[in-house]
């Protein structure tokens, strides 16, 4: 893939099918699977998304953001909380901050809109034993359905076990569960957990 001189050049032969997105995503996760224990870091360029739907007392059109906190998707049970200047943030009922929340005549109801298609980041924790073609058979179970990894962050220890954090964009609860299952069914793999940002 070195031999595209510019980034418009790579993204065109993309474009045409000159080269496959499966080719790019193999080739990234052999640049992750790093000798020594080396700390690999991929940027990748986060897709802007509209608004999440949700319903604030029934009502459509008032401001609503997703806490990054607790990162709540389509399916997850929620609460709203008024912000000043930033309309309602809504947060899953069991997160720490909105159970923490000092002034309770802020919580307002909130439901999802049930016909919102909008992608949500959740982030996930994956432990493994290390090994050669780890990254490439999470890579693969995450292309395979259909989910697009806006982060990822892989730590090798000494003991030859991998932690990777990685945050995939669903479209509800019952898509991440899915991925989740699939993920703990990479050969040795031994936990998938959400995680709070």
């Amino acid at each position: 893939m070195h031999k595209y001189g510019a980034v418009d050049d790579f993204m065109a032969a993309i474009g045409y099918g000159d080269l496959s997105p499966h080719a790019v995503v193999m080739r990234m996760a052999l640049n992750l699977e790093a000798p020594g224990g080396d700390l690999r870091t991929i940027p990748l360029i986060p897709q802007v998304q509209p608004s999440p739907r949700v319903l604030v007392r029934g009502e459509k059109g008032i401001l609503t953001s997703i806490a990054t906190c607790c990162q709540p998707v389509p399916g997850d049970a929620i609460i709203g909380y008024t912000t000043r200047g930033k309309g309602v943030t809504v947060h899953r009922v069991d997160c720490i901050n909105a159970v923490n929340a000092q002034d309770s005549s802020r919580v307002v109801p909130v439901d999802w809109e049930t016909d919102a298609t909008h992608l949500y980041p959740v982030a996930i924790k994956i432990e493994a034993w290390d090994r050669q073609g780890l990254m490439r058979d999470i890579a693969t179970v995450v292309a395979e359905n259909r989910v697009n990894m806006s982060a990822l962050e892989v730590h090798v220890y000494d003991d030859k076990t991998a932690v990777v954090s990685t945050t995939v964009e669903i479209d509800s609860l019952a898509q991440l569960s899915r991925l989740m299952e699939k993920l703990e069914g990479v050969k040795d793999v031994h936990t998938v957990a959400r995680e709070a940002s």
